[in-house]
């Protein structure tokens, strides 16, 4: 939707922050933990950049393509309205407690047994995303 100019939406509130986690941020950490006994039988939140607000998200793809863009929230009466012919929409529903508060990481535990992990910052991120889908629009 970005690439075409349409809409973006943000799923939830938004402005609460939220932690989100970029897919080889998230690959690094997981060999961390497979190749480290200190990780079996133990939950971890895995590292990722600062919690953002959704707006801030946002904000950031509209910069990353360089022009004007129109952004807007799905909320929750809109969710279970299109939910009602989505499935995919309406197991969203499942896990809104993470899209109507703040939905912040502690990845202390990560970084005090593992030490330091470099997480790549949202711009970055979003970058590299939207670069591969635009090679895959023009192939």
């Amino acid at each position: 939707m970005a690439l075409a100019g349409k809409t973006i939406r943000w799923v939830g509130a938004l402005d609460q922050p939220h932690t989100l986690s970029y897919l080889p941020d998230i690959a690094r950490a997981l060999v961390t933990l497979g190749g480290d006994a200190r990780a079996d039988g133990q939950a971890w939140h895995l590292p990722a950049a600062p919690a953002v607000t959704g707006r801030e998200f946002l904000d950031l793809v509209i910069a990353e393509l360089g022009r004007p863009g129109r952004t807007a929230a799905l909320g929750r009466p809109t969710q279970r309205l299109i939910g009602l012919f989505n499935p995919t929409v309406r197991a969203l529903g499942e896990t809104w407690y993470q899209r109507d508060r703040p939905f912040v990481s502690d990845t202390s535990k990560f970084s005090t047994t593992f030490g330091p992990f470099t997480t790549t910052p949202h711009a970055t991120a979003i970058a590299a995303t939207l670069d591969w889908y635009r090679a895959r629009a023009t192939s």
